[in-house]
């Protein structure tokens, strides 16, 4: 039987993620909520705007992200109603009433004032009905075997936590690296099925453990040297709207 023992969204991209006991899943949006902010970088204020409406626009290396700015680790957000609050570790250095794009740059002010990084080309985005995706720019859930990640630590005597996979659904009940073979096919969730497009390859954002910006191993090359693959984790598509829980039921077909 694979259970699903952990559920995490992240309304923010490459940030704080949130545990959930449940989520809205959407064909052509994913999850309700996650990544539906994110930070860029390189790019004027034209180009960011084009980038926030159309996924079409959007270049993996405008994304600001862990893979080379580690220290966003150390930063979260909140959101209460309609009130987004910025966090450096536990101090609070922000709220914003609004989610409109002038208003999400007085937060972007701060972060770079917070940083040094005043010259630098940084925007603050939102687009919850085309969330900001990077490798796979379509709307995809992650699912990760945790097995698979035990097998893993236990080969290289680690003790590697899962929440630096920024996986969304994570499952019990499987072999390790089982859930490649689904690769291709098709996977029911509570009666609904799930396109799996294609495993998930690590890169460096994963050197650091959640909420650390101090690396700690390299997890693609000992991946790469134990299983000569950098992979961890399953990409999914919805192709209808459902619910996923804690008490949610998975079949491979």
């Amino acid at each position: 039987m694979i259970k699903v023992t952990k559920l995490f969204f992240s309304p923010f991209k490459s940030m704080h993620m949130t545990e959930t006991n449940s989520f809205n899943l959407i064909p052509n949006v994913g999850i309700e909520g996650d990544r539906v902010f994110c930070f860029t970088r390189f790019l004027d204020e034209q180009d960011a705007l084009r980038f926030q409406e159309d996924r079409k626009a959007r270049n993996i290396i405008n994304f600001l992200s862990m893979k080379h700015s580690p220290i966003l680790n150390h930063y979260h957000f909140s959101l209460e109603d309609n009130k987004i609050s910025l966090f450096k570790l536990h101090n609070k250095l922000i709220s914003v009433q609004d989610k409109n794009f002038s208003t999400l740059q007085t937060i972007v002010d701060v972060f770079k004032q917070e940083e040094k990084l005043e010259e630098s080309k940084i925007f603050l985005l939102y687009n919850p009905k085309q969330p900001f995706f990077d490798y796979i720019r379509e709307p995809v859930i992650s699912l990760i075997n945790v097995e698979s990640l035990k097998d893993f630590n236990h080969k290289n005597n680690l003790q590697i936590d899962l929440e630096r996979f920024r996986g969304n659904i994570y499952v019990e009940g499987l072999a390790p690296f089982e859930e490649f073979k689904w690769i291709g096919k098709t996977i029911t969730i509570n009666q609904k099925e799930f396109e799996v497009l294609s495993a998930i390859p690590r890169c460096k954002s994963t050197h650091y453990p959640y909420k650390s910006i101090q690396a700690d191993c390299n997890v693609p090359q000992l991946l790469q040297q134990t299983y000569n693959h950098v992979d961890m984790g399953i990409y999914l598509r919805p192709t209808a709207s459902t619910i996923v829980d804690l008490n949610s039921s998975i079949q491979f077909n």
